[in-house]
């Protein structure tokens, strides 16, 4: 059994190997930089395409993941079944999409109170299809293979796990800013995403989470548009 890094309140499988020795910890915590430096460099430069470059960073990452942690599949989060079981995670769930909606509602009030607009985007029925695709496929899968798998995994076994929560959702909150959407949602989201990585043990989890909670905004918008065009 990989060995568990730990806090005073929080075990994780991820990074066990990874934590061996100091030389593993230091090569894995460079491996992680650089998954992120890369996927910044190539947002910037204007890489849309998911499943091309931006893939390739999480992929080599994993690669050197597995080799430095002797090819045990739970240091690196690659486990089909959360620690606590699809039970824990349903209800968890539910209280995450709670409390992010929250957030969501009070930085709405907030710029409404401020005289500010509040933006509502949306989307056309037409689009729907390939944007389900893209937002809720394409964009989970391979933002959390960096951001979790690539950046968390690598991270823990310098910054431990409520360090490495600490920096994933600034990071991922940075991203949001490159992709020209500073919405304070997805600062919140990456700490939550980051500490259902480490809960669970498995990279499904956060993918599972992310994939809903983009579907939940690509329902708003369709919403929206129906609002706009057939309802109002």
């Amino acid at each position: 059994m990989p060995r568990l890094p730990t806090t005073r309140t929080m075990k994780t499988t991820i990074g066990g190997r990874l934590n061996d020795s100091r030389l593993r910890s230091v090569v894995a915590g460079l491996v992680a930089g650089a998954v992120v430096l890369a996927d910044f460099w190539l947002v910037h430069r204007g890489e849309a395409n998911l499943w091309g470059m931006r893939a390739a960073p999480p992929l080599l990452a994993l690669a050197a993941y597995l080799i430095l942690a002797r090819g045990d599949r739970a240091s690196v989060g690659l486990t089909l079944r959360p620690i606590q079981g699809l039970r824990y995670w349903s209800v968890a769930t539910l209280v995450i999409g709670a409390a992010i909606g929250a957030i969501i509602l009070l930085a709405g009030a907030s710029v409404w109170l401020l005289g500010l607009e509040v933006p509502s985007p949306s989307i056309r029925p037409e689009d729907a299809p390939e944007r389900l695709i893209s937002m809720c496929v394409m964009a989970p899968v391979v933002e959390e293979a960096t951001y979790r798998l690539g950046f968390c995994a690598g991270a823990v076994p310098v910054l431990k796990p409520w360090g490495t929560i600490a920096l994933s959702g600034v990071v991922f909150g940075l991203l949001h800013i490159l992709y020209g959407n500073p919405a304070p949602d997805n600062l919140v989201a990456g700490f939550f995403l980051g500490w259902a990585f480490f809960k669970s043990g498995s990279i499904l989890v956060p993918v599972a989470l992310h994939s809903l909670g983009n579907m939940c905004v690509l329902a708003l918008w369709l919403g929206n548009w129906y609002w706009r065009h057939g309802l109002g």
